[in-house]
C-alpha cells in the first residue's frame, strides 16, 4: 500500500480496519508476559506503518537496538 491523501474515503475506511487490528494485538500482548507482550506490541505497531505506507519509518525502528529485560 502507497501513502494516500487521507481525504480518500476508501483509505479512511482502510486505515480504520488496520487499527482496529491493531489495537486487538496491543489488547493480547498486555495480557501476555511483559516481554513477549512488548515485542507482540512493538511488532503490531510496525504492521499498522507497514500497512499505512511507513516502511522507512518501520526500517528505522528495527535498526534501533532493542533492549527487553
Amino acid at each position: 500500500m502507497q501513502r494516500r491523501k487521507h481525504h480518500d474515503p476508501e483509505w479512511a475506511a482502510e486505515i480504520e480496519a488496520l487499527a482496529n487490528q491493531c489495537l486487538r494485538k496491543l489488547e493480547e500482548a498486555s495480557d501476555a508476559d511483559p516481554e513477549i507482550g512488548h515485542q507482540d506490541a512493538d511488532e503490531a505497531l510496525c504492521d499498522l506503518l507497514t500497512a499505512l505506507g511507513f516502511e522507512d519509518v518501520v526500517d528505522k525502528f528495527n535498526k534501533v537496538p532493542k533492549w527487553y529485560a
